[in-house]
């Protein structure tokens, strides 16, 4: 990212970071075009060029303006404050749902570093939003040890790995229909369609058999 993308008002350089993700999560980073992306933004390719050094450089900052989202509207947002673990980890879940609603493409984006085309990227890019999940769900956890919520014996990183790991499969299970069905496979195998509130309540039995 460049100066001079810093310089724009926040409401252009808002309108580029989305057309970017509106395409990076439809066609993947290496399918996306430069110039679809700037059609989408209105702007020209040269224009874009003066924000940005290269399509990898705007990629990278689309991801983390991301991830930032994630973590203000979302992480910030439902695991602080008082609330028991298990509350706040229904909040959380539930703010993951009206978050990939708004910014779907965000969790579109995320799901694609999983794919071995992606592994330059995923080496740095996976480390900046797991590494923040990791933080919040260890802090988590110790207020819960702290607050007699949990066994105090249950080994915290292997507890935060393991939420994060069910947590990641509920949001994918929101944009991908492969997760969903998955999730439908388990646990309501005759039905066509499992709702969100089920798998949200799913979600957080699996947590409280790793808590226990």
């Amino acid at each position: 990212m460049q100066d001079t993308f810093k310089k724009l008002s926040r409401e252009k350089r808002e309108k580029i970071i989305s057309a970017a993700a509106k395409v990076f999560a439809e066609n993947g980073y290496y399918q996306a075009n430069v110039a679809e992306i700037c059609k989408e933004a209105g702007i020209s390719n040269g224009a874009l060029y003066k924000y940005f050094k290269d399509k990898k450089s705007l990629y990278i900052s689309t991801f983390d303006i991301g991830t930032n989202a994630l973590r203000k509207h979302v992480f910030e947002k439902y695991l602080g404050g008082t609330d028991s673990i298990y509350v706040k980890l229904h909040k959380l879940l539930k703010g993951i749902v009206r978050f990939g609603k708004k910014d779907r493409r965000e969790i579109a984006i995320y799901f694609e570093l999983g794919s071995k085309s992606m592994n330059t990227f995923a080496t740095v890019l996976s480390t900046k939003i797991e590494g923040m999940a990791m933080e919040y769900y260890t802090n988590l956890i110790e207020q819960g040890k702290q607050n007699n919520e949990i066994d105090k014996s249950i080994n915290t990183e292997m507890a935060a790995y393991l939420i994060d790991n069910n947590i990641n499969m509920f949001g994918f299970s929101l944009y991908s229909a492969h997760y969903n069905k998955r999730f439908s496979n388990y646990f309501q195998p005759k039905s066509k369609k499992i709702s969100i509130e089920k798998k949200i309540q799913i979600t957080l039995d699996l947590i409280k058999m790793i808590l226990r």
